[in-house]
């Protein structure tokens, strides 16, 4: 199996307690099957708590559900008692990914750090050095899959040559946003309006008081000048994210244009010093939570002729 990572994707470390958020609140935390079953056994107070805390979702998930919008493992210190208690191995699949995500394509996994995560989303943003691709080896064998072989390299394909565009210094930001749309497949591509791009959000679930608060007030139209290393930074992991996942459903159109309503965005509500702040903030609320990724999608999938 090949595996695949951002430069920075090792120089991740939690904060903890230190985090201005916390990954334990705001979202039910869904615990997999073979966590779920060391739990039944897991003897003391902590395993009281572990049975009593672990119910079953509409969706036939096992879940800690919130207690007023916090994990109920979550202390006052914002560390967690089943770390404290009985290590990081007893973490469940969710607790101990976050904030990885992980791609599978057949003999290659690409992974790398969501921006939902306050301390990833510095990292990521805030990255001076040179955007590259690692790799390495390992000897798991590909898992089964039905991608088509000849799709998947012509979009890697295709996605080196997007990375190039974001990289592409003789270029405004604007003009890169632009091609990157006319490479994905748009007719005639234009930015969309920041107005049109905050009102796409408006029609998701708000997760987050700030949130809603900020996306009620629409900002002026705002050029990248000011930001453009960390746009494009930005821009570069929603490609590296979502593109190749057009090998899926053929829909590459919808993969470029999260990727510049995200840059549209993020750049209109912040400034130099609150850049990665507000990519955290609408990862958080548009990549995690799963009907809300699903819908933007829907939202962008449109016709290659209409500007979205």
């Amino acid at each position: 199996m090949k595996l695949v990572y951002p430069k920075y994707y090792k120089e991740f470390r939690c904060i903890a307690s230190r985090c201005e958020d916390t990954c334990c609140a705001g979202w039910e935390i869904v615990v997999d099957s073979d966590s779920a079953d060391y739990y039944k056994t897991v003897s003391g107070e902590i395993g009281d708590r572990l049975r009593r805390e672990m119910k079953t979702d509409s969706d036939g998930d096992i879940i800690f559900l919130l207690n007023n919008g916090r994990c109920p493992f979550l202390n006052s210190t914002n560390l967690c008692d089943i770390y404290s208690a009985l290590g990081e191995k007893a973490l469940c699949h969710t607790c101990t990914r976050f904030p990885r995500f992980v791609e599978d394509y057949g003999g290659t996994c690409e992974t790398g750090l969501g921006l939902a995560c306050p301390e990833a989303a510095r990292l990521i943003v805030n990255e001076t050095g040179e955007r590259e691709l690692l790799f390495e080896f390992n000897s798991d064998l590909p898992l089964p899959n039905d991608i088509d072989p000849e799709k998947y390299f012509e979009l890697a394909s295709l996605r080196k040559t997007i990375f190039a565009v974001i990289d592409d210094n003789t270029m405004t930001f604007e003009n890169r946003l632009m091609k990157i749309l006319e490479l994905a497949g748009e007719s005639n591509p234009e930015l969309p309006a920041v107005k049109n791009c905050v009102m796409k959000l408006q029609k998701l679930d708000i997760l987050t008081p700030r949130w809603k608060k900020l996306i009620s007030q629409i900002p002026e139209e705002k050029d990248f000048l000011q930001n453009v290393h960390q746009m494009q930074n930005i821009a570069w992991y929603y490609i590296y994210r979502y593109f190749l996942r057009s090998v899926f459903d053929g829909d590459t159109l919808s993969k470029a244009r999260l990727c510049v309503l995200a840059c549209v965005v993020i750049n209109a509500y912040s400034n130099k010093e609150t850049v990665a702040d507000i990519a955290h903030l609408f990862s958080k609320e548009v990549e995690y939570s799963a009907d809300n990724i699903k819908n933007i999608f829907i939202q962008l999938k449109g016709n290659n002729n209409e500007t979205f």
